[in-house]
């Protein structure tokens, strides 16, 4: 599982402190590089904006007070593949995130690997080669 992710470059947006950071280390041992875990909406964002290429976009549902919508968005606008992580199945989750890839907590990380292989990839594919679009 060392080098399934190499290549990627991934942003994790978790609220929890302990699982942001296992999540973190998992995807990295996955051969994927990662961006520092973002808590919040306002955090997740500004990562967008400053990060250079970034290949998926792995988000928790709710984070506090507010959910993860708004960087899904800006994810998707952006042509970033979209993982959500959620403790709730596909029917909870808001009418904007319905029908993206879901992993639900808690999970497995040989399935969340699989899932991030098997998303679409706009800038560049497990391997390195561009992807078409």
């Amino acid at each position: 599982m060392a080098d399934e992710l190499a290549g990627l470059r991934i942003l994790v947006v978790e609220d929890n402190d302990i699982l942001a950071t296992a999540l973190a280390d998992c995807l990295e041992g996955a051969g994927a590089e990662v961006l520092p875990p973002c808590p919040s909406v306002a955090s997740a964002l500004a990562a967008l904006d400053r990060a250079g290429r970034i290949d998926a976009a792995v988000l928790d549902v709710r984070l506090d007070h507010e959910t993860s919508e708004p960087i899904a968005a800006k994810a998707r606008e952006d042509g970033i593949a979209v993982l959500l992580m959620s403790g709730f199945d596909e029917g909870a989750l808001p009418a904007s995130l319905q029908g993206l890839p879901l992993c639900t907590k808690p999970f497995d990380i040989k399935a969340l690997v699989g899932a991030l292989r098997c998303l679409p990839r706009s800038h560049a594919t497990a391997t390195g080669n561009a992807a078409s679009s």
